[in-house]
């Protein structure tokens, strides 16, 4: 049995209106009640197990005021969960069934509608609604899987999961998408005995489908692994995956459905020993699609103990990523096969470099420094711009084509389009971004169970003509960015209770 509960004040926040030079303070968020209850319990021999999670958020809002259009009054959302396993745990038959509800302002529950995670408002959807005067919504969802854990060397499991178009639990919880049902299956075959060569080994088969609820299919992808773990522990990883042609009710933002074309992707990764004083671990991926998209990283890692109290690590990053369909903005004045709007995509060549630092330091069991810092830089160049040139279509009409010219008017960093005697526009797109984000905590358990946390915390950025120069160097520049300095001090005492 574990309970939660928490209440927040109103919270405020100061405005400058530049043209008429007038300050307000204005409410960013009401008085709000958060409420979390989980219950569980294991039975029988076999150690099975069965749950009950309610979840609750009540906001002090008024209707009709700012902020009662933009979050809802009250939300709800529970479920159970089971998990039954069969002889001494070789097999497991589990699931869930979970229900949401939401209430509030007619405003506010047309955004849940049209958020991300559901889209109400496309256009060629037969199968929902947007009506913007509802008040509530509901959803459920919905999981089953079967597996075999255990054996000598083969294992299988097969799962199916849906969760409705209204399903929403982003009030207290985190949902990215719903309107979905989906199937996954998978076979392995292990080998735990050591051979000649090999500590052990594993390879697997795997495959998953995805579809909305009108039938429309999302996603379908099949996929190959395998894992060798060579006699001095060291490890290598492959994998290889394939996906078919789909459709995707996300890829414009709220518009009709887009085709997405095949694809495949391969990973390979080598690591040494977990025992071993001085770790290091190395990955690579890529990937191709028919449409041209493509994308490649690489990721190092090495850890090492230079003495009984030092512990440092240093984890570096590349990434680069051509996507021919970047979703870029929406525009009015579409032709009709795209039902009287554009939806605009790009060539996105994006560039990203990271690394993340590591260093603990013990002086006492008892008292230690721990420091954590991630340099981030990210580059993304857009060209080869187009809109959809119909529902359901992978296709693109590139601007500067069939009839229509593009510009990029430097002065006001935007793009000029015309096409059949209409012109519109849009901002560049193009962004480049550095960060540097640090955690510094000096930690002292002072009496056992009793801890005294000092916290620094940076938080820097800023954001550079794309045009510069992308490199290493880039890193470095991120420690001077402008930012921000956050210090906390927190005490938890232990109360020795029977």
């Amino acid at each position: 049995l574990g309970a939660l509960t928490a209440l927040t004040a109103r919270e405020y926040a100061r405005s400058y209106d530049r043209a008429a030079d007038v300050q307000e303070r204005i409410q960013v968020e009401p008085a709000s009640g958060f409420g979390v209850l989980r219950l569980q319990q294991e039975f029988g021999r076999e150690a099975s197990t069965v749950g009950l999670t309610l979840t609750g958020v009540q906001r002090d809002l008024t209707s009709g005021e700012p902020l009662a259009a933009e979050l809802n009054r009250r939300a709800l959302s529970g479920g159970s969960d089971w998990n039954l396993r069969f002889k001494n745990g070789m097999y497991q038959l589990g699931g869930h069934l979970g229900f949401s509800h939401v209430e509030g302002d007619a405003g506010a529950i047309a955004a849940v509608q049209r958020a991300s995670a559901r889209y109400y408002q496309r256009p060629d959807i037969d199968y929902l609604t947007l009506d913007t005067t509802r008040t509530s919504l509901g959803g459920y969802s919905a999981g089953l899987y079967l597996s075999k854990n255990s054996g000598k060397h083969w294992l299988w499991g097969s799962s199916f999961w849906a969760e409705s178009p209204g399903f929403e639990l982003n009030d207290v919880g985190r949902l990215n998408s719903s309107d979905d049902a989906g199937l996954q299956v998978y076979l392995r075959y292990r080998e735990t005995l050591p051979t000649r060569y090999l500590q052990n080994y594993q390879f697997e088969i795997s495959s998953a489908g995805e579809w909305n609820y009108g039938g429309e299919r999302q996603l379908s992808v099949a996929e190959l692994a395998a894992e060798l773990m060579l006699r001095n522990f060291w490890r290598i990883k492959g994998e290889f995956g394939y996906s078919t042609r789909a459709q995707s009710d996300k890829l414009t933002r709220g518009g009709p459905s887009m085709g997405s074309g095949r694809g495949w992707w391969g990973e390979a990764g080598l690591s040494n020993s977990f025992a071993a004083t001085t770790r290091w671990e190395l990955g690579l991926y890529t990937s191709r699609t028919e449409l041209g998209s493509r994308e490649v990283s690489a990721r190092g890692q090495l850890s090492f103990r230079p003495g009984s109290r030092w512990e440092l690590s240093l984890a570096p990053r590349f990434y680069r990523h051509i996507s021919v369909r970047q979703y870029v903005t929406e525009a009015a004045g579409g032709r009709a096969e795209t039902y009287g709007r554009r939806y605009i995509f790009a060539t996105v060549d994006q560039r990203i470099l990271s690394s993340q630092l590591r260093l603990n330091y013990a002086f006492t069991p008892d008292f230690s420094l721990e420091f954590y810092g991630e340099p981030f830089s990210a580059r993304g160049t857009f060209y080869n711009f187009g809109e959809l040139a119909a529902a359901r279509s992978r296709d693109l009409r590139y601007y500067g084509s069939d009839g229509s010219t593009i510009q990029l008017d430097p002065a006001e960093d935007r793009y000029e389009i015309t096409d059949g005697g209409q012109q519109f526009g849009f901002d560049d797109p193009d962004f480049f971004r550095l960060s540097f984000r640090s955690n510094l905590v000096l930690r002292w358990e002072w009496r056992p169970g009793s801890t005294l946390f000092l916290v620094w915390q940076q938080n820097r950025g800023e954001d550079r003509e794309s045009g510069d120069g992308f490199g290493a160097g880039n890193l470095l520049d991120s420690f001077a960015s402008a930012g921000n300095h956050f210090f906390a001090l927190k005490l938890s005492y232990w109360l020795p209770v029977d």
